[in-house]
């Protein structure tokens, strides 16, 4: 297996894959909630009418850590690991769909007793915070969704059958299928840092990262999430980095429009990973959003 040597995100060598104990990785503030499925990891840090934060396809916690302490002085702001990502636990035998991350996000606000929630939710946590706005429409009144995915297709067109899925988890999570994957993500490359390419590998290292990603990509799903934004009926806000390569900006000013009063916002000089990006506009935009209290 291909591990990251520290150095260079390009720089590989071979070595003999050790899993990390997800212990070894816990920050002081982490906490757990554990539910039927698994624990999901998250923290805590503000005060005020909860933000709860949902990150993207492969990603973490991590990824808010720019956007966390500009909201925590007015907001109390939760960041949390999906099930399978993170240092959340990592099953193989639970409901992997996007449409059952969205029902632990609201067992998540039922166990830490969250009211008046706004959800922001980035990229394929956009399509899990609608999933579980859906579901729980007393304790969740606002979404924002960053750069959310849902008119491109998702995953192969054809069912995938072992050993497809643990080919594709494996390159992904190597070190230079993650670097590859995140450099596109935004603007300007350089910021992928050697050490911020570190603490996304570090998770994928954990037991059981490989096995419950490749779970992930064999659990089915529609090829698009196109049906769910003219569903969503509470005030949305939608934000969008000018120059994500991923998703184009057309497909935020398209879900915008299919979301009844969604509100819509260019973020300039931002990629997809318009959090880490651009915080402070994406913060702004935020604090508007959740004190306006209408759509």
């Amino acid at each position: 297996m291909w591990l990251y040597d520290g150095s260079d995100p390009v720089k590989l060598r071979r070595t003999k894959a050790v899993p990390i104990a997800v212990e070894t990785l816990l920050q002081p503030d982490d906490r757990f909630v554990a539910l039927a499925e698994g624990q999901l990891r998250y923290r805590q840090v503000g005060s005020g009418p909860a933000v709860v934060l949902i990150h993207g396809f492969a990603s973490s916690l991590f990824t808010w850590r720019r956007l966390t302490p500009l909201l925590a002085p007015d907001h109390s702001v939760y960041a949390l690991d999906l099930l399978g990502f993170g240092l959340s636990d990592k099953p193989t035998r639970a409901d992997l769909s996007l449409e059952g991350h969205g029902r632990r996000v609201v067992q998540l606000l039922e166990a830490l007793d969250l009211w008046e929630v706004t959800l922001v939710g980035h990229s394929m946590g956009g399509v899990v915070a609608s999933y579980a706005a859906l579901a729980d429409g007393q304790r969740i009144k606002r979404v924002a969704l960053l750069d959310a995915n849902f008119y491109q297709r998702n995953g192969p067109p054809l069912p995938m059958f072992p050993p497809l899925p643990q080919l594709l988890a494996r390159r992904f999570y190597s070190p230079a299928g993650r670097a590859a994957s995140l450099r596109r993500c935004y603007a300007d490359p350089t910021n992928l840092t050697p050490e911020v390419l570190e603490v996304y590998l570090a998770p994928t290292r954990t037991l059981g990262a490989l096995d419950s990603l490749a779970a992930f990509l064999a659990t089915p799903g529609p090829a698009t999430y196109a049906a769910l934004p003219p569903r969503l009926n509470l005030p949305t806000l939608v934000l969008w980095g000018q120059q994500d390569r991923l998703w184009p900006l057309a497909d935020g000013l398209r879900l915008a429009r299919d979301i009844p009063g969604a509100r819509f916002q260019a973020i300039a000089g931002a990629g997809h990973m318009v959090q880490e990006e651009q915080p402070e506009a994406v913060a702004v935009a935020v604090r508007h959003f959740v004190e306006s209290r209408c759509k």
